[in-house]
């Protein structure tokens, strides 16, 4: 997991990681008798300060993506990533009700990842993992149950 972050400079990664240790956390249950996890979220929330340099790191790096995703709380509420398109993990992941007033908004985040370019690596990254979602939906109720 760690070599998904040597492609970024070393205080960008030290943001993220510990970004995602105080927003995101995985729970560990059984599933018809085997072992599973689930990535959820914390109480916490991410300041404007934060969301502010996560968005200059991402626009910063030409192999970063943002994305929405419905991985969170067992989809029950709309989340996103910050991932690598050389990696199948995430490096952050977020939901949406954790961002700073100004940065919540659907049409907000999506100016960002709706972008031809992130478009084209999140494309490149589905393509390569054979991740469940190959495009991203620019609708948010895609991403909710």
């Amino acid at each position: 997991m760690e070599n998904q972050y040597q492609s970024l400079r070393k205080d960008d990664a030290n943001f993220i990681r510990k970004l995602d240790k105080k927003l995101h956390e995985t729970t560990e249950f059984t599933y018809c008798t085997l072992p599973a996890t689930q990535a959820g979220t914390t109480d916490n929330k991410m300041t404007k300060e934060e969301a502010e340099q996560l968005l200059s790191i991402i626009k910063g790096y030409s192999n970063l993506i943002l994305s929405p995703t419905d991985e969170l709380n067992f989809g029950m509420s709309v989340g996103f990533e910050v991932a690598s398109i050389d990696y199948r993990e995430p490096l952050l992941l977020f939901a949406q009700d954790q961002l700073p007033r100004g940065y919540s908004s659907w049409n907000m985040l999506s100016k960002i990842f709706m972008q031809p370019n992130n478009l084209k690596r999140f494309k490149k990254r589905a393509k390569k993992f054979g991740l469940h979602e190959e495009e991203i939906v620019n609708d948010r109720n895609h991403y909710e149950y």
